[in-house]
């Protein structure tokens, strides 16, 4: 998508949709060319995934997506949606804002969570592009992924659902490959 110069806007766990080997994004109403904003401003999306930038009225971007897969690799790692445990509305905007995160579950790998902290990073700039991510994730001397596709997702959910959303039980945290090592680089 970004590839095409289309930001997705509303990227979160239940856009993504699962076979019984890939994972596709879905729900493309709100995408747009990055350098297109509807003018009305309002903010659209579901809250704990959207960009403390936007919630701030700064445009949606890239980096807004990026954001929002941060909050959803947050989400595999514990297998509940982000700040399931409290109401979705004006103090959490102002909490995001102000920095709050996700949790990651018990035994996610920290390569895994440095790279979601990245996504989530409070400046926009200094989260990982689509393509610096793409290759974080599949570095080649990493051994964690065999094979992928473009659409694919890497993640298995050993059959696993919580609602619409795939997740990854900590104990039995895989990429495609297999168990992750600890000691690889990233």
């Amino acid at each position: 998508l970004h590839e095409y110069g289309y930001c997705h806007k509303d990227f979160h766990s239940g856009n993504i949709l699962q076979d019984e080997k890939f994972s596709y994004i879905s729900d493309f109403g709100l995408s747009g060319p990055e350098d297109k904003q509807k003018s009305d401003d309002r903010i659209y999306g579901v809250l704990p995934y959207i960009a403390p930038e936007v919630l701030n009225r700064e445009p949606y971007t890239f980096a807004s997506d990026i954001y929002s897969l941060g909050v959803i690799m947050a989400e595999l790692s514990t297998g509940n949606p982000p700040f399931y445990d409290r109401k979705h509305d004006y103090k959490l905007s102002l909490d995001v804002c102000n920095g709050l995160r996700p949790e990651f579950g018990k035994g996610t790998p920290e390569f895994y969570k440095k790279l979601a902290y990245r996504c989530m990073n409070a400046y926009p700039n200094q989260r990982p592009t689509r393509d610096k991510g793409y290759n974080v994730i599949f570095k080649p001397s990493c051994n964690c992924i065999s094979e992928t596709k473009v659409y694919g997702s890497p993640f298995k959910t050993s059959g696993a659902i919580y609602g619409n959303t795939p997740y990854i039980r900590s104990s039995n945290f895989y990429l495609s490959a297999g168990p992750v090592n600890p000691k690889s680089e990233i």
